[in-house]
């Protein structure tokens, strides 16, 4: 008996270059999904390193808008308005950074105690230093309060140099002492360019 005489027959195992071919075969496909694996790994260090590009290039040009109150002629137009111990708010953006903003805006909220006036665009762009944004609110006093108190906010959105496009919630209040206080919350970015 002849123990290594085992056989195999060709027609169903094939030979042994189709053994090797077979082997060459499954050695390449482990080698291409290792270069894919590690090409996947490359790719999302590059995905990332553009995002902190990108977070890096946002800060760069974007301004930063202050918010404060303000007395001027206007009110003088609006006293007809001002009824039933209301009282007249002028809310100032102004631009503290050497960015520019361009495209701004005051998107007021429907509130039946606030209502918008007037906007005041002096130039297309918030430049530092220069004239400053300005929007006119009346308020009504809808309890007949004395003195009157609210809070309100308006949205002001604005593009930095680069077309991001940011949007701010800016907060008005007066408390029962008649102390007003403008706080904005941070920008938020709501079309990246």
């Amino acid at each position: 008996m002849c123990i290594f005489c085992f056989g195999f027959p060709v027609e169903i195992w094939g030979t042994v270059s189709d053994w090797i071919m077979i082997l060459v075969t499954a050695g390449t496909a482990y080698l291409l999904w290792r270069t894919l694996k590690s090409q996947q790994e490359v790719q999302s260090a590059q995905n990332r390193l553009l995002e902190i590009e990108q977070i890096k290039l946002i800060k760069e040009f974007k301004p930063v808008i202050d918010y404060k109150d303000f007395h001027d002629e206007t009110r003088q137009r609006f006293l007809d308005k001002l009824t039933n111990g209301s009282d007249f708010l002028s809310v100032a953006a102004k631009n503290l950074d050497e960015n520019i903003a361009i495209n701004y805006d005051f998107i007021t909220a429907n509130n039946s105690q606030v209502e918008a006036v007037e906007k005041f665009f002096p130039q297309p762009s918030l430049i530092k230093g220069d004239e400053f944004a300005a929007i006119h609110f009346i308020i009504k006093n809808l309890n007949n309060e004395n003195p009157i108190t609210y809070i309100f906010h308006f949205l002001f959105t604005y593009n930095d140099l680069i077309g991001t496009k940011y949007q701010q919630r800016v907060y008005c209040t007066k408390d029962e002492n008649g102390m007003i206080s403008i706080k904005s919350h941070i920008p938020e970015i709501i079309k990246l360019n």
